[in-house]
């Protein structure tokens, strides 16, 4: 398996924060271990400690073929981030994703050349599914995350390794995480107690809004279905709003928009019809130029496409739900 130094494995956990929305300040030098980040995003700022080795094969002939591990060196002591967050991983080079473990379980003084096992099958499901729970049977739930993933596991941390507390939660969380759309929130609400149903059912809408966001940018091509624009900067929009008692995370209900097309289709300023034409909201522009707000509406008006771009057959807009959305946000 290949091997990267500190200071690339470190960089690795910065990457995967920065995508996730984060802006990273490092606070500890490229090579210093563990790592210390200062994280920022839309007034929210996280200190956050960072432990992170390479994963290898779990050992010598007698150990299973299908046991992977960290092995904790250069520190002795695992120490908890004052006031902040610790995050304790392995990287796996091969796959592409991290190993994460609970720090509390391990915090204090280490042994001499204590090592920390996952199961291979957990890292290639995060590979796949971005998230995958391995319980170690020792009252501990480990989990194989996706670098797309891990700025969410940071948010849930402690509810998610808290969440096996009984094999019906282990369960439960092995199904969340393999698919979102096969647990609803009822479910969660009957299985799990306090601290950790709160973070379950965090966890289960930010997955789902991950894969919906993946599947339907995927069917668009990450392109904006109003005005073709890439550039990284696209949302997935609900046609039927969330909020709609029809409401599905289907690719059918969704719809690529930039962020300016996204906010614009969520005010009813703009929407499409059963034949996917665009509508602008004449009446609501011309109220904001009556105050004074309509600056832009020719560059707005132009940068439109005439008719949605659309997907493939079998991924398009239903026109029952189109116009069923369309009422829902009170165009006529």
């Amino acid at each position: 398996m290949a091997r990267l130094p500190k200071r690339e494995l470190i960089e690795q956990v910065a990457a995967a924060l920065r995508a996730g929305g984060w802006n990273v300040l490092s606070l500890t030098a490229p090579t210093v271990h563990p790592a210390r980040l200062r994280l920022f995003r839309e007034g929210d700022v996280e200190t956050v400690r960072v432990y992170i080795w390479n994963v290898s094969h779990g050992g010598g002939a007698n150990r299973p073929q299908h046991e992977f591990r960290i092995q904790i060196t250069g520190v002795a002591n695992l120490t908890l981030e004052p006031g902040g967050k610790t995050l304790l991983l392995g990287w796996d080079d091969d796959l592409g994703v991290f190993a994460a473990f609970d720090i509390n379980k391990h915090a204090g003084p280490v042994a001499a050349s204590p090592s920390i096992q996952i199961g291979h099958a957990a890292l290639e499901n995060a590979a796949q599914k971005g998230l995958a729970p391995y319980n170690r049977g020792n009252g501990e739930i480990a989990f194989g995350v996706g670098p797309d993933y891990l700025a969410l596991y940071l948010s849930q941390l402690s509810g998610l390794h808290g969440a096996g507390a009984t094999g019906a939660e282990i369960a439960l969380l092995e199904r969340l995480a393999d698919d979102p759309e096969r647990v609803d929130d009822d479910e969660i609400e009957a299985t799990v107690r306090g601290a950790r149903r709160r973070a379950l059912l965090t966890t289960w809408r930010l997955l789902r809004d991950r894969k919906f966001r993946k599947k339907v940018l995927g069917a668009y091509q990450h392109r904006c279905a109003m005005c073709d624009l890439q550039l990284g900067l696209l949302d997935a929009a609900h046609i039927l709003p969330v909020g709609h008692p029809d409401s599905t995370d289907r690719i059918r209900n969704g719809v690529a928009l930039c962020a300016l097309h996204h906010r614009a289709y969520d005010l009813s300023l703009v929407t499409f019809d059963e034949s996917f034409a665009m509508i602008v909201n004449t009446e609501k522009i011309a109220v904001l130029a009556a105050e004074n707000r309509g600056g832009g509406e020719q560059e707005f008006r132009a940068a439109l496409r005439s008719h949605l771009a659309l997907p493939s057959p079998n991924h398009r807009p239903r026109p029952a739900s189109v116009r069923k959305a369309n009422r829902f946000r009170g165009w006529p």
